[in-house]
C-alpha cells in the first residue's frame, strides 16, 4: 500500500473512533447541562439545539464515511477511491451550503469551498494518475475479479 494511503487509513480510523467517543459523550451530557451558549452568548437549551442540530444531524454521516474508508484501505478495497473522492466532494458540497446559507456572516465562506474544490483536484490526482497509486489499484482490481472468479458457482 502506498504510504499516502496508509497514513489515510490510520488517519480515518483515528477520526472515526475519537468520533465516535465525542459523539457518544456529547449526547449524554447534553441533557444534564445546566447551561449552554452560542458563541459566547447565553442561550437557552431550545435555542441552543436549534442553532446545532445541522451539527448533531452530520456528525454521524461524517463518522460512517471515515469508518468506511478506514474499512476499505485496511481490507484493500478497489472501491476506497471513489469513497475517498466522495469525502472530498461532500465537502465540497457542504461548504458551497454553508456559503449560500444565511447563517455564513464570513464573507470568507467560500474559501472552504475553494480549499475542498483544490483538494478534490489534488485527491484525484494522486488516486487516479499518479503511477504508483494507479499500478496498486489495478492490482487490487485484479485481486477483486479473482475473489468473485474463485467464489462463482460451478458451471457458470
Amino acid at each position: 500500500m502506498p504510504l499516502l494511503l496508509l497514513c489515510g487509513f490510520g488517519l480515518s480510523a483515528f477520526i472515526s473512533a475519537i468520533g465516535v467517543v465525542a459523539y457518544v459523550l456529547m449526547a449524554l451530557t447534553l441533557p444534564f447541562s445546566s447551561s449552554y451558549s452560542i458563541e459566547g452568548h447565553p442561550a437557552t437549551r431550545s435555542e441552543f439545539l436549534h442553532a446545532m442540530w445541522p451539527l448533531f444531524v452530520a456528525f454521524p454521516p461524517i463518522l460512517l464515511l471515515f469508518g468506511a474508508i478506514a474499512y476499505a484501505l485496511w481490507r484493500e478495497r478497489p472501491w476506497s477511491r471513489w469513497l475517498m473522492l466522495g469525502f472530498w466532494g461532500v465537502n465540497v458540497l457542504a461548504g458551497v451550503g454553508i456559503a449560500l446559507s444565511p447563517l455564513a456572516q464570513e464573507s470568507g465562506a467560500w474559501a472552504s469551498v475553494i480549499a475542498y474544490s483544490l483538494m478534490l483536484v489534488v485527491a484525484w490526482w494522486y488516486l487516479y494518475r499518479k503511477p504508483g497509486v494507479v499500478a496498486y489499484y489495478r492490482l487490487l482490481e485484479e485481486q477483486a475479479k479473482t475473489r468473485v472468479r474463485d467464489w462463482a458457482p460451478m458451471g457458470s
